[in-house]
């Protein structure tokens, strides 16, 4: 099974491993200080591609990573979740 086809739904999130067309908002949650107060302190876009581009490679290494939290309704990406 291919990290493509993993994806955990509930009635209202879906949860499945990052991928690029999370950046602009992955990029938007990590510049932002009080979000990132006790999680690295912010981050330039430069660094958060690079962030993002680790968490996809975890999957790809390890077969986990953290999961890009998705809303159904909108399919607007709304943080990160999981293991690391």
């Amino acid at each position: 099974m291919g990290i493509d086809t993993i994806r955990i739904e509930t009635e209202r999130l879906i949860l499945r491993p990052p991928n690029g067309d999370d950046f602009d908002a992955w990029a938007a949650f990590q510049s932002d200080e009080s979000t990132m107060t006790f999680i690295g302190g912010v981050k330039s876009r430069a660094e958060s591609w690079r962030d993002l581009c680790a968490m996809v490679g975890a999957w790809h290494v390890r077969g986990y990573a953290m999961f890009s939290l998705i809303l159904k309704d909108s399919g607007q990406w709304i943080g990160r979740i999981g293991p690391w």
